[in-house]
């Protein structure tokens, strides 16, 4: 089935969700139910539709959205060979003609990272700066082939002679606090 829009009065005609007995004065949100990997966003809507009073809708009480899918998540988890994740760690994400797309950080908690991709062959790097200074990780070449999205587990090293430098040392944590507390 194909959707397609009205261009007099915005309604879409497709796929169709009904529900009857709804709660007039209560505040409701509408929303869909995707697989974890997907970024789903509503595109078209008249309404607020985090916050919903279907009786504000008038004599209609008709609701109508649509959702696209945006993106998908590649994530991942990250550690030192035999160590603790890169905190800090900076991964860039692009093709050959443009390897700077997207970036993403290491979290401490597991080694996480997560970014936005689409289908498509993408290559995945340290970013320049301290990180590819730092740490060792060859170009890798992802597939991103179906709507799943895609979870990695990737192992870095540091460099010869960069093993006791730290990534994130603590002069540049404490000037990052400095700065934040000014701001309040």
């Amino acid at each position: 089935m194909q959707d397609d829009f009205s261009s007099t009065d915005f309604s879409v005609h497709g796929p169709k969700a009904f529900f009857s007995n709804m709660p007039l004065s209560k505040t409701l949100t509408m929303n869909i139910d995707v697989p974890e990997p997907w970024l789903v966003e509503p595109v078209v809507a008249i309404h607020d539709l985090d916050n919903i009073l279907l009786e504000n809708l008038g004599d209609v009480r008709t609701l109508q959205a649509v959702y696209e899918l945006e993106a998908l998540l590649l994530t991942g988890h990250c550690m030192e060979k035999d160590r603790e994740p890169p905190r800090g760690l900076q991964f860039i994400l692009g093709t050959k003609q443009r390897p700077h797309l997207v970036d993403t950080l290491v979290m401490s908690n597991l080694g996480y990272w997560q970014m936005k991709v689409s289908p498509g062959v993408w290559y995945l790097q340290l970013a320049p700066g301290r990180s590819a200074d730092l740490y060792e990780l060859p170009s890798k070449l992802i597939a991103i082939d179906s709507l799943r999205g895609k979870l990695l587990h990737i192992e870095v090293q540091k460099k010869k002679g960069k093993e006791h430098e730290d990534l994130l040392n603590a002069d540049d944590d404490n000037h990052v606090q400095e700065k934040t507390v000014c701001f309040y």
